[in-house]
């Protein structure tokens, strides 16, 4: 079968590490796989050589209307020339170009959401999620909350959680983790994220453990780095944050770290917790919906009210002071995220594939 993959760009972040292991792992399974994206911007994760790359640049000008123009023209030309038999646009405006680009060529879409949708939403946003995933062959959310808020607006909806990426961490390292709190994600989402807000519970914990430290890893666009490093001034403990900035290597980093925190105002179904899980963090995150279809409360991880600064602190302060809790939790978060392994979400995508291809063959064999 023949699969194009439609992506905005592949530099760093979940989006962009799903749709890699996406492609790689079908590739293997012997699919003809095409990746469309922006090659202007980085290519921070290894593709496999089998995969043909497709550019299909982004911006080519400061008109606004010229660059959707011109990505509308890019999209049409790349797939009239592939002719897939499938394609996956994932999410992000340029999801619904792709979906009206190629209306008339009857090429069945899978349209990949990955943001959650229990938000405030623009106009477009919303006609984006419901209205032009209407047009595709399926939807595919990341949630079990996507999926009660999308009700009967969509018919052709599928739960789809991101693969952990990563091997489950088999070793115990727990002796030999840093005293320390990771976060992870873009800097520039910093907002989104609630890194500011990790940063003020920071500053009034962090002089009851002198030897803990506040670690960041993410890259840095626009001018994140500086905003978060000023409000860390501003709460008197820069001194112990340290920003270690984007590495390809991100599960060295959780090897060694003894907590991971997820403090965001609004996610998805976050990569990065679940990637934490597999190499033994004790974790901690906001009751949003991903997390709460990922933890086993008590369990896996611990969940808090959602944006609860208070409780969020007193649990990180109780992890912080409990190493056999930290333990029990790195146990129970490896043990979890088995559910989530790579081969069983890429298996649920294949099974998906063919029944968008190849309807018929599909309905008859359940016959």
């Amino acid at each position: 079968m023949k699969v194009l993959l439609s992506v905005a760009s592949m530099i760093g972040g979940g989006t962009a590490r799903v749709a890699q292991q996406l492609c790689n792992r079908l590739s293997e399974r012997n699919y003809d796989i095409y990746l469309a994206f922006d090659k202007n911007y980085n290519l921070d994760y290894d593709l496999s050589p089998q995969i043909t790359q497709l550019h299909c640049p982004l911006f080519i000008s400061k008109n606004k209307l010229s660059n959707l123009f011109h990505y509308f023209q890019t999209k049409r030309a790349i797939v009239k020339h592939v002719r897939p038999d499938v394609i996956i646009a994932f999410s992000g405006s340029h999801k619904a170009i792709t979906i009206l680009a190629t209306l008339d060529m009857k090429i069945p879409i899978i349209a990949s959401e990955h943001s959650m949708l229990r938000r405030s939403m623009s106009l477009y946003e919303k006609l984006d999620k419901y209205y032009f995933n209407k047009l595709a062959a399926a939807t595919t959310v990341l949630t079990t909350d996507d999926i009660e808020v999308i009700g009967n607006r969509l018919k052709r909806k599928y739960l789809m959680p991101n693969p952990c990426t990563y091997n489950v961490l088999k070793e115990d390292r727990n002796e030999r983790r840093k005293k320390n709190i990771l976060c992870a994600g873009w800097l520039h989402c910093w907002h989104i994220k609630g890194f500011d807000n990790i940063i003020r519970i920071w500053s009034e914990i962090h002089s009851i453990f002198p030897d803990w430290i506040l670690d960041f890893v993410g890259g840095d666009m626009n001018e994140g780095l500086d905003t978060l490093k000023q409000i860390a001034i501003e709460n008197h403990c820069s001194d112990s944050i340290n920003f270690i900035g984007f590495r390809k290597d991100i599960d060295k980093v959780m090897q060694e770290s003894s907590i991971f925190c997820l403090c965001s105002r609004q996610e998805g179904f976050s990569l990065a917790l679940l990637e934490a899980m597999s190499q033994g963090c004790a974790c901690v995150a906001f009751e949003l919906p991903g997390p709460r279809d990922m933890i086993t409360n008590e369990v896996s991880g611990i969940l808090v009210e959602n944006q609860n600064l208070e409780v969020i602190g007193n649990a990180l302060v109780r992890v912080m002071s409990d190493e056999g809790l930290r333990k029990r939790l790195s146990i129970g978060g490896k043990e979890e995220v088995k559910r989530f392994n790579v081969d069983v979400i890429v298996d649920k995508w294949e099974d998906l594939l063919k029944q968008v291809a190849y309807p018929l063959i599909h309905d008859e064999s359940k016959q």
